[in-house]
């Protein structure tokens, strides 16, 4: 495990925008350098292509001095589920086979390529785990890998998000992450995990109307505490019409375009 600022880059990979944090290090302290590229479509080619070829644009020249990355996946290119605890499962391998029996209950046959984590099992509780097409992880490796640099650390946006902002969410209720295009929202009682979804959200659809629309999916009535992550710029109401703590809104950035459309 690295410690974060023993990591000069922090890399955010979405559809619609590839973020760069580049920390400058020297006598005075250190600062930090950002970058937005906004990649372009390319066609017959899986979602995550075109973000990747924009980092691998990003890091033509290398960083001086960048031996380490910190990636975090946006919510399109990560699959969730929830996977109860079971005291029969005897090894760490036993652990990792049910993980995938869950996913595959849940996705079915497209999970076979994926990389599958667990966030910290803990005895007795249910866990949050997720799915990553392992084709993504490997190419991002090979990626960094020529620009000379390593992989501190991949981790998808909700998970990210939901460490980032845990004492202020409570022990219940539910912990929505917005960003264009997709709502994922996950579910606690008792700081036990319930449920998590993730919806699309079309162009023009009201956010209060997919968070709340999420809530009820969820189950939850009117007296549970939401809390919102908006990694993207939305228009949230002056009021919701039921209590909704935002814990992050993003503001608008400017962005560059770098990558073209290309048919793979």
């Amino acid at each position: 495990m690295s410690l974060p600022w023993r990591d000069p880059v922090r890399v955010s990979l979405a559809p619609g925008e590839v973020s760069l944090a580049l920390r400058d290090f020297g006598f005075r302290g250190f600062g930090e350098r950002e970058r937005k590229l906004r990649p372009q479509l390319v066609l017959r080619a899986p979602a995550w292509k075109a973000a990747v070829d924009a980092l691998a644009q990003a890091l033509d020249p290398p960083p001086p001095r960048a031996a380490r990355a910190r990636v975090v996946l946006s919510n399109h290119f990560v699959r969730y589920a929830i996977v109860p605890w079971r005291d029969d499962l005897a090894t760490p391998a036993d652990r990792e086979a049910f993980v995938r029996e869950v996913f595959e209950e849940h996705y079915g046959s497209a999970c076979a390529g994926w990389t599958l984590r667990e966030d910290n099992a803990t005895a007795g509780l249910p866990s949050l785990a997720c799915g990553v097409d392992t084709q993504l992880i490997e190419t991002l490796r090979e990626t960094f890998r020529k620009a000379r640099m390593r992989i501190a650390a991949v981790q998808p946006l909700y998970m990210a998000a939901f460490n980032r902002h845990r004492r202020a969410v409570g022990e219940r209720g539910c912990f929505l992450v917005y960003e264009h295009g997709r709502l994922c929202s996950g579910s606690f009682q008792d700081s036990q995990w319930r449920a998590i979804h993730g919806a699309r959200v079309d162009v023009g659809t009201p956010i209060e109307a997919a968070i709340e629309h999420e809530v009820l999916r969820h189950g939850l009535g009117a007296d549970a505490p939401v809390s919102l992550c908006a990694v993207d710029q939305c228009e949230l109401p002056s009021v919701f019409a039921r209590p909704v703590t935002v814990l992050e809104q993003r503001e608008a950035a400017r962005c560059e375009t770098r990558a073209h459309a290309a048919v793979a």
